[in-house]
């Protein structure tokens, strides 16, 4: 995509720092919920609803198109259905023919 390899920080933060912040931040607005106030003014819930609408609408396609992807794959179990989703496709005959899963090794997500 790049045409070259992305340094070390940015491939950290597009697997670790990102993901963390981004639930983290969503997490804690939904368990501790408050009104939203700007100096003595208090917005109306509708405006509240609508600013969650347009920040999640960003988010929500994320598992929308993973699950998607998850129940168009072939294959007779579950595992391997996640396996062929989060593979390339280029990549599927090392599933299909060999049982070969790289991405179900922990070395694979924790390689910087």
């Amino acid at each position: 995509m790049l045409g070259s390899k992305p340094a070390g920080f940015w491939r950290i933060c597009w697997k670790f720092i990102s993901p963390f912040f981004l639930m983290a931040i969503i997490v804690f607005a939904f368990v501790n919920p408050q009104p939203l106030k700007y100096n003595e003014y208090v917005y109306p819930s509708w405006s509240e609803m609508l600013g969650w609408i347009y920040a999640l609408s960003t988010v929500m396609f994320v598992p929308v198109v993973a699950i998607i992807t998850f129940y168009r794959q072939t294959g007779p179990t579950c595992k391997q259905k996640l396996a062929q989703s989060i593979t390339p496709a280029n990549e599927h005959h090392f599933i299909t023919d060999k049982g070969l899963v790289k991405r179900f090794e922990a070395k694979h997500w924790l390689h910087i």
